[in-house]
């Protein structure tokens, strides 16, 4: 079975990414942000959103439902529904299924936020998903 750790470092990989590393914390609202930061491709690989405009769309979907419809997440949907709206019309149903398929998937699933991931790395993907109630495709 392939472990978390291997998806996630091709995603790395294959995006030219790597993890951030936040600074120093001191505030709740620091805390948030940092752990939001350094677990956003880690979010990526389990609930299988990849890094296309339509999956980040996913991502951000997800996110908004899990972190209770923040003011930053609900304006990244709202800037990517802006940008449909304005230049690509035609791919209006896809933006729309992304966002739902997003929300309906973090609705099903247990919170990811506060996860310590560390401690998954040999678990494998599978796992993780089916340990989370992540159902991934529809």
């Amino acid at each position: 079975m392939i472990k978390l750790f291997l998806p996630l470092a091709h995603h790395l990989l294959s995006n030219n990414l790597q993890l951030l590393k936040p600074g120093p914390v001191e505030t709740d609202s620091q805390f948030l942000l940092a752990h939001i930061t350094e677990t956003h491709d880690i979010w990526h690989i389990v609930t299988g959103s990849n890094t296309s405009v339509l999956g980040e769309i996913q991502l951000e979907a997800f996110c908004v439902s899990q972190l209770y419809a923040s003011r930053f997440w609900l304006g990244l949907l709202t800037k990517n529904l802006l940008k449909v709206v304005l230049y690509d019309i035609e791919l209006s149903t896809k933006y729309m299924d992304a966002i739902t398929q997003g929300w309906i998937m973090a609705k099903q699933a247990k919170p990811l936020f506060g996860i310590e991931w560390n401690l998954l790395w040999e678990t494998p993907l599978a796992d993780v998903r089916n340990s989370l109630n992540i159902i991934h495709e529809f």
